[in-house]
């Protein structure tokens, strides 16, 4: 590869000024076409394709690849998880590192992010919970816990309902001072025992870009 197809790499870099995720994604593939295109040497290119599947990570890097991969392995295949996947890809770019950073446990800022299971043994003065009916691959893990409240149980509903309050201890007992529960799920199904369980009970309302309010409770 000689010097001016070096120069012509920097420029094309340079000149990305992508924000989101999806449109990274995009300015990557941009990048190959560009260079490929401006580039005569069968070997030169080749060279690029392997450096780009190299700092990616991903052979023969795409988009189509790479929504593959993220189905794969975030949504283990799910065919319902277009409207994620999407909602993933237009992630911004500080939004993005952020989530590296708490996969990764690189705690740099005043506010710490953790797991459920990861907070065992630890204490704060402060802290958010934040939850919905789901968790991991289970749709209904934190739901069979308030579904079950005061109910008489099946050994098998009985070990769901006793996984999920454990947890949600382990959780909300890391709160030295102030704890403050974030519910995403459907809270009217659960009102009664919401208040049974928490006390008072606060709606809190938040407008999307399109105008839509989503309405979670917060405790």
């Amino acid at each position: 590869m000689d010097i001016e197809s070096v120069i012509k790499i920097v420029d094309a870099l340079k000149r990305m000024t992508a924000t989101s995720l999806k449109d990274i994604i995009l300015a990557i593939e941009t990048f190959k076409s560009n260079i490929s295109y401006g580039l005569h040497e069968k070997k030169s290119i080749m060279l690029i394709d392997k450096a780009v599947d190299s700092i990616t990570g991903i052979e023969n890097f795409s988009m189509h690849n790479f929504i593959e991969i993220v189905k794969q392995v975030l949504f283990q295949n799910d065919g319902n998880a277009g409207k994620q996947i999407e909602n993933f890809l237009n992630l911004d770019k500080e939004t993005l590192y952020r989530w590296y950073q708490y996969i990764n446990r690189n705690y740099e800022d005043d506010i710490i992010y953790h797991t459920f299971h990861s907070t065992k043994g630890l204490e704060y003065d402060n802290v958010i919970m934040v939850f919905g009916d789901a968790f991991g691959r289970n749709k209904s893990y934190f739901n069979n816990y308030f579904a079950g409240y005061n109910t008489k149980l099946k050994d098998n509903e009985l070990e769901l309902y006793r996984k999920a309050r454990n947890l949600l201890y382990v959780a909300a007992t890391r709160a030295r001072i102030n704890l403050r529960i974030l519910y995403t799920g459907d809270y009217q199904s659960k009102k009664e025992t919401f208040d049974i369980i928490f006390g008072k009970v606060a709606l809190w309302k938040k407008v999307d870009d399109s105008g839509r309010i989503e309405v979670c409770s917060t405790i």
